[in-house]
C-alpha cells in the first residue's frame, strides 16, 4: 500500500478514534520508510510506538440515562456503545446501500418531513444469513446519524416467567422512547416466532402480542432496528409493522474480496494473498473474512511489521478450518455464526 493510502488510513482511524486502527498505519509507514532504505527513521519510530498501549473503546456519554434492568437478576437489559464502524467500512449491494442511505437521509431530516406532515423511516427490519452485515450496518447507521448505538440483551429480556419477560420488553421500549438513537434487537426471531409454530406454548404468544402492541404505539425519535437470520418464522403480524424491510445476502466473490482488501489495510500485502483469502474461504460471509483478517493483523501488530506474509495467512486460515470444523461437528451447518 502506497504513502498516501497509509495517511489516509491512519487519518480515518484518528477520526473514528479507533486506535487499533491509528497503530496499524503506523506501523504500515514504517514499514514505508524501511522500505526506502531508512532504517535510522524506521528504529526512531518503532521506538516512540513501542510502549503505546491500545485502549478500550470510549465510555457511553455519562449523560446517557442508565439502561434499564430485570427486576429479579439486577442484569441491564441494554448495552450503550458508540459506534466505531462507518458505512464506508461496509461492503454492500447497491440495493443495500441505497436503503441505508435513504434512512439516513430521512432521520436527519424529520424535521423537514415533519412540516410536510410526514413521519421518517422509524422501524426497520434487517433480514438474511448470519454473519453478512446486518449488525455491522446497524452500528455504522448509529456512526452517520452520531448517535448510539442501544443494543437489547435478549439472554437478559427473555425471563423464566411471562410477566417478567413482557415487563423487560416494555421498559425496553420505554427507554428507546426516551432518546434519538439507534435501538438494535438482535435474534429478533427470538421473541416474534409465528403464534402459528405448532411447537410454541401459549405464554410465547402472549409475548408476540405485546410485541406487536408495543411496535404499533411506538412513534419516537428512535430508530428501531430488528435483525434476524430467520425471517421466515417470523410472525405476520410483525412483518406488518415494519416501515422498512432490508435484505443483507452472502456476499459475492468480489465483494469478498473487497472486504479483504479493506481488512488488512494499512498491512502490505499482494493481490495474490487477498485471492487466496477469499479462495479458502469460498462462500463464506463477511464474519469469517474479518476474522481471518483480524488474526493476521494482530499477528503482524505482535511482530511489528506491517507486511503480511504467506506464513500468516496459512494459520490464520489453519485456525478457521479447525473452528468450522468444530461448528459443524456441533451441528451448526450455516458458514458463519458471529454477527457482522
Amino acid at each position: 500500500m502506497s504513502a498516501s493510502e497509509l495517511l489516509k488510513q491512519l487519518f480515518l482511524g484518528v477520526r473514528r478514534r479507533d486506535e487499533s486502527a491509528v497503530l496499524d498505519a503506523a506501523r504500515g509507514l514504517i514499514q514505508e520508510v524501511r522500505n526506502q532504505g531508512d532504517e535510522t527513521l524506521a528504529r526512531e519510530l518503532e521506538g516512540i510506538l513501542r510502549d503505546v498501549a491500545v485502549q478500550p473503546p470510549p465510555a457511553p456519554p455519562a449523560d446517557l440515562p442508565p439502561p434499564p434492568l430485570d427486576p429479579q437478576t439486577k442484569g441491564a437489559l441494554l448495552d450503550l456503545s458508540r459506534p466505531q464502524r462507518s458505512l464506508d467500512d461496509l461492503i454492500l449491494r447497491e440495493e443495500t446501500r441505497s436503503a441505508l442511505d435513504r434512512l439516513v437521509a430521512e432521520f436527519r431530516g424529520g424535521d423537514v418531513l415533519a412540516r410536510a406532515g410526514l413521519s421518517p423511516l422509524h422501524r426497520v427490519l434487517f433480514c438474511g444469513p448470519s454473519g453478512c452485515g446486518k449488525t455491522a450496518a446497524a452500528e455504522a447507521l448509529a456512526n452517520a446519524l452520531g448517535t448510539p448505538l442501544v443494543t437489547v440483551r435478549l439472554d437478559a429480556l427473555l425471563a423464566t416467567s411471562l410477566g417478567r419477560t413482557v415487563n423487560n420488553l416494555r421498559k425496553v421500549f420505554a427507554y428507546a422512547a426516551r432518546g434519538r438513537w439507534v435501538v438494535l434487537f438482535e435474534e429478533f426471531d427470538a421473541l416474534g416466532r409465528s403464534r402459528d409454530d405448532p411447537t410454541e406454548l401459549g405464554d410465547h404468544k402472549r409475548v408476540v402480542n405485546a410485541c406487536v402492541k408495543l411496535l404499533d404505539d411506538f412513534h419516537q425519535q428512535a430508530l428501531l432496528i430488528a435483525a434476524t437470520d430467520f425471517e421466515e418464522g417470523l410472525d405476520q403480524a410483525l412483518w406488518t409493522r415494519f416501515d422498512e424491510v432490508i435484505r443483507f445476502e452472502r456476499p459475492t466473490v468480489e465483494q469478498q474480496r473487497a472486504f479483504i482488501r479493506h481488512q488488512l489495510q494499512p498491512l502490505l500485502h499482494g493481490e495474490e494473498q487477498v485471492v487466496a483469502i477469499a479462495h479458502a474461504l469460498g462462500a463464506g460471509s463477511f464474519a469469517d473474512a474479518e476474522r481471518v483478517c483480524l488474526s493476521i493483523r494482530k499477528v503482524c501488530a505482535l511482530r511489528g511489521v506491517g507486511q503480511v506474509t504467506t506464513e500468516d495467512i496459512r494459520q490464520a486460515l489453519r485456525r478457521y478450518v479447525s473452528r468450522r470444523a468444530l461448528q459443524l461437528r456441533a451441528g451448526r451447518s450455516t458458514p458463519a455464526v458471529d454477527k457482522a
